[in-house]
């Protein structure tokens, strides 16, 4: 993760991170810069699931924050995003994980059950390939 403030003390140049939540304190007050031009991009937003039909991983809708914030390159999967059969993250392949990738099946960026965490494969669809990775690995700890 990185960001600098300006050196004239406002607003931020803030690239890539994940944000789980609006942090509105960020972004009340100042113009911030969200995203570099590509490749470098932008952030991932948990509550932004733009599709991203050229399958560039980049979110094909901007990020609106307010009328002086917009990220324009959002990040389909958080950034670092390695993929993995644990798709909940407690250390074990089990039915829980099974149930995020069944649940998310036929789901792809800009679909109301997309998960990228079920995106096993990164393909940008979660499909049969999904599932038989987490079956493949059920009861292994990672």
């Amino acid at each position: 993760m990185r960001g600098a403030v300006r050196p004239e003390g406002y607003g931020r140049y803030i690239l890539p991170l994940l944000f789980f939540k609006r942090l509105s304190y960020l972004y009340e007050s100042f113009d911030n810069t969200w995203n570099d031009e590509p490749p470098s991009n932008g952030n991932y937003w948990s509550d932004h699931n733009p599709p991203d039909e050229d399958k560039d991983k980049i979110g094909d809708t901007p990020y609106i924050i307010n009328e002086n914030n917009v990220d324009r390159y959002p990040l389909i999967y958080p950034y670092g995003f390695v993929p993995s059969p644990d798709v909940n993250g407690d250390d074990l392949v089990n039915i829980k994980d099974l149930f995020q990738v069944s649940r998310a099946f036929g789901s792809r960026p800009g679909d109301v059950r997309w998960n990228p965490y079920a995106d096993i494969e990164g393909d940008g669809m979660i499909n049969i390939i999904d599932l038989y990775q987490v079956a493949r690995d059920f009861g292994k700890t990672v």
